[in-house]
């Protein structure tokens, strides 16, 4: 079962419900339902998955490092938001004209709404799938000097301006 979260990991997957994990390994593996049921509970038993049933998506099955990895992430973005923010507070409906003006870029409206959190908050977390506009507002972020960047989403940011 590690394989198959592994494999699922590289398509951008943290976690997978249960019942379509059970379904995507009989799938990739070719091993019936039954066995590989048994094989996500004995996983399960040795503590190298980790089940979350109180999460939105059902019952999650995670690799045991990815869910220590989402516990602590999830702890140091708590911590970095707590405070005040360290800029004066601006003009977002101006602010976001402008840069559409400057860009003749029109945003869309959850666009609008994540560029307004973003200059309101501390830290913000932009996910979604694709055609969403997550690249979009990184262009817009580094162009502008929206905020800051590290890790990660510093490297994407610099990915995305290459092009």
């Amino acid at each position: 079962m590690e394989f198959v979260l592994a494999r699922l990991t590289e398509e951008g997957h943290c976690a997978f419900p249960r019942a379509d994990l059970t379904r995507k390994a009989v799938e990739m593996l070719a091993i019936p339902a039954d066995i590989v049921s048994a094989a996500i509970d004995h996983a399960l038993e040795e503590k190298r998955l980790v089940a979350r049933p109180e999460l939105s998506d059902g019952n999650m099955i995670f690799l045991a490092s990815l869910d220590v990895s989402e516990e602590i992430l999830s702890r140091n973005i708590l911590a970095l938001a707590r405070g005040c923010h360290p800029c004066p507070p601006i003009d977002v409906p101006k602010a976001i004209a402008w840069v559409e003006q400057k860009t003749g870029l029109t945003l869309a409206d959850s666009q609008r709404a994540a560029l307004t959190t973003a200059l309101a908050s501390k830290v913000l977390v932009i996910t979604g799938g694709p055609g969403v506009g997550k690249t979009t507002l990184i262009k817009l972020q580094r162009k502008f000097r929206i905020g800051p960047t590290n890790g990660r989403s510093g490297f994407k940011c610099l990915e995305v301006c290459a092009r």
